[in-house]
């Protein structure tokens, strides 16, 4: 057992995020002081002060990558005013222009609402 968890272990070392993908959406998280708990039903995951409960019966897959799984939205016009959602859904702050958000923003991925388009962004 104690060789199969160093064996885990050795292979998230390679990677930069863990992606979790389910019926509720997809989720990526830094890889690097993710902790990982269970208790009835649900996978609570935590970096730092982001934090999500997944409920398990919900989770397709879960994987280790170099990106988010996301890539980086068309570039809206600088005075275009954008809504920012964290991927839970709770409204961030609306700001000016997509770059005045992104420097507001802690390290995640957001769902952003510009005028009729909305996009994921990762925030590095």
């Amino acid at each position: 057992m104690m060789m199969v968890a160093a064996s885990v272990n050795a292979m998230a070392d390679d990677y930069e995020y863990l992606t979790f993908e389910g019926s509720e959406g997809t989720l990526s998280m830094a890889a690097k002081g993710l902790t990982i708990t269970f208790d009835k039903g649900q996978m609570t995951v935590v970096n730092g002060n982001e934090s999500h409960t997944i409920t398990l019966s919900t989770l397709s897959k879960m994987y280790f990558s170099n990106t988010t799984g996301i890539s980086e939205a068309e570039t809206t016009p600088g005075d275009t005013q954008v809504e920012v959602y964290a991927t839970s859904g709770m409204l961030m702050g609306k700001y000016d222009s997509l770059d005045d958000a992104k420097g507001h923003l802690r390290t995640g991925v957001y769902i952003v609402k510009s005028n009729n388009k909305t996009f994921k962004i990762a925030v590095k």
